[in-house]
């Protein structure tokens, strides 16, 4: 069980809310009518909505999902618009154009390696620099490797995730905004999706090379993993949702897998602590992955 600060548990949670007798069902294909002043059912609840059965629940997963798996891919014009790396750090004046033609004659001879690693391996070109030539061509922030004001937060995202995705997660302050940084890439989507977990600012950033070792001193992950489901994703989230009866539940796409976090009710105390639960999203069953 993942140990999680009040701050990051919602809102509808963090105060019982009186006037929660008013809620309405939350499947806009529900046809019952009633408020839930004459339901006995309180919970289980997910993004802050009520389901008045388990049928009604499963609905809601379902529009959930097929909105998560539809909405991930970035728009074709964004990939389209990056600059190649090597001629961004050219039109910098950062390496000359010989040293771009050395590295890239190597990288097809080896047939393999980032433009960047050949860059530094053969001319020296530093990870500062890399960095941020990395930041222009996807328009992210760039962390400085020991930044004093940087804390590295790894517990706010699960360990399956970070390690899988090669993933990174930054606060600037106490009270600042998170940086989400990837290995190789711009993390856009994904700090979208960390931004509506946490309910909170996450903006993509790159990080120098230097700084992935802090990924290494890592504790025993807690996420738990569940496999494929035979019967969608829908109805096997819908399942966990109803055995357990959180207070309250959210999920996000991260690449091919999707993260739900399920704080529990604690008979009218405010939850302190969630649960990170992962599930695959095999290739193919994009498509039908929310039918039930």
């Amino acid at each position: 069980m993942t140990q999680i600060s009040l701050a990051a548990v919602p809102n509808g949670t963090r105060a019982i809310s009186a006037n929660r007798w008013a809620d309405v069902c939350g499947n806009r294909e529900c046809r019952t009518g009633w408020l839930r002043l004459f339901r006995r059912r309180s919970l289980p609840r997910f993004e802050e909505q009520w389901a008045c059965c388990a049928a009604c629940m499963e609905q809601i997963l379902a529009d959930t999902v097929r909105t998560r798996i539809e909405s991930w891919e970035p728009l074709p014009a964004e990939r389209a618009l990056r600059m190649p790396l090597g001629l961004i750090l050219l039109s910098r004046g950062w390496i000359t154009h010989r040293e771009l033609q050395e590295a890239l004659a190597a990288q097809r001879r080896a047939g393999s390696g980032r433009i960047g690693e050949w860059l530094s391996r053969l001319h020296g070109v530093s990870e500062e620099t890399i960095a941020k030539a990395l930041g222009i061509q996807w328009s992210c922030a760039v962390l400085p490797h020991g930044r004093p004001d940087l804390e590295y937060t790894p517990s706010l995202i699960p360990a399956f995730l970070r390690r899988r995705y090669r993933l990174a997660l930054f606060r600037q302050g106490s009270d600042g905004a998170l940086y989400l940084a990837g290995r190789h890439r711009a993390e856009h989507a994904t700090a979208r999706a960390v931004e509506h977990m946490l309910r909170e600012p996450v903006h993509a950033a790159f990080i120098e090379d230097s700084a992935w070792n802090l990924q290494q001193a890592e504790t025993a992950d807690a996420t738990e993993l569940l496999p494929p489901a035979a019967n969608g994703v829908a109805a096997c989230i819908g399942e966990l949702i109803e055995r357990t009866r959180p207070d309250d539940a959210r999920l996000v796409r991260v690449h091919d897998h999707l993260w739900l976090r399920i704080w529990l009710a604690r008979r009218g105390r405010r939850p302190t602590s969630a649960r990170d639960i992962v599930l695959p999203l095999r290739g193919r069953d994009h498509q039908d992955a929310a039918s039930a």
